[in-house]
């Protein structure tokens, strides 16, 4: 009777780990990952030509530019499952020290038929809206800004159930 009831028992723990060990495994395959990657960036106006910067005047939209700074931003979806139903959309802020002259997709002619941008009113935030991003889908986003930042003081945003709310870029492999 003892030896029946170790069988039993040592059957009821087998079976609850592997349902355990089962579970975790299929939670930690499945997961939900938007990475931004920094494709590349440069200053177009730097001091390399500063005897040729003190003459040059450069306007865009009446605005003088200091400094006109280019940036492309590559968004993948590098988790195992779709990104969807999302409550606050995909937005990047700009750095403080910079103005936004232009956002756009990269390059023009493959716009992504499904994602849309939108830029806030005072410039300091191009949002990405888009209904479904699927595994391994992606899209590209240049800037032009007015200023020159820094790398690291870029930072995405969003709200979505499975991701995290900040995302910082990380230089693309």
């Amino acid at each position: 009777m003892k030896e029946l009831i170790i069988t039993i028992g040592s059957l009821i723990i087998g079976i609850i780990t592997t349902v355990l060990i089962t579970r975790a495994y299929y939670r930690r395959s499945l997961t939900k990952s938007l990475t931004p990657y920094i494709k590349y960036s440069c200053s177009l106006l730097n001091d390399d030509f500063s005897d040729v910067r003190r003459d040059l005047k450069v306007i865009y939209k009446k605005q003088e530019i200091d400094d006109l700074y280019e940036i492309c931003f590559l968004i993948v979806n590098t988790g195992d499952k779709p990104i969807q139903d999302v409550i606050e959309p995909l937005t990047l802020s700009i750095p403080e020290k910079c103005t936004l002259l232009e956002a756009s997709f990269f390059p023009k002619e493959d716009k992504p038929k499904n994602i849309k941008i939108k830029i806030s009113k005072n410039k300091k935030k191009v949002s990405y809206v888009f209904p479904l991003l699927n595994r391994r889908e992606f899209f590209m986003t240049r800037l032009l800004l007015n200023g020159t930042p820094v790398e690291k003081d870029f930072e995405f945003s969003i709200i979505c159930a499975g991701l995290p709310p900040i995302l910082k870029p990380v230089p693309l492999p």
